[in-house]
């Protein structure tokens, strides 16, 4: 896990034009890589390296990440963003 700290440091709280941005949100079943609050929308952010985006969404899913945020008005978004470490790029990235 150490490549996550260049992202952010654990539980980071930044105040953007967007909204409210907490990092290494922990939630009862794991913890959530970033979620990021706007007026309207709360997306929440999973990072992995050498995985497929797919792959990472559907446990994101069965983790039941966006549970905590359900009963906030706001829409819960789910983004999930991969990396390869070979190329040291984006591999792929997908939203739900």
């Amino acid at each position: 896990r150490a490549w996550r700290k260049s992202f952010s440091s654990k539980s980071e709280k930044t105040d953007l034009n967007a909204g409210i941005s907490i990092c290494e949100k922990h939630t009862y079943t794991g913890s959530i890589d970033c979620k990021v609050e706007t007026k309207d929308d709360i997306y929440l952010f999973e990072l992995k390296r050498d995985e497929t985006a797919a792959d990472v969404l559907s446990r994101f899913d069965s983790k039941d990440y966006a549970l905590p945020v359900m009963a906030d008005f706001r829409k819960p978004i789910n983004i999930v963003v991969a990396f390869d470490s070979r190329t040291r790029k984006l591999a792929g990235w997908k939203d739900q």
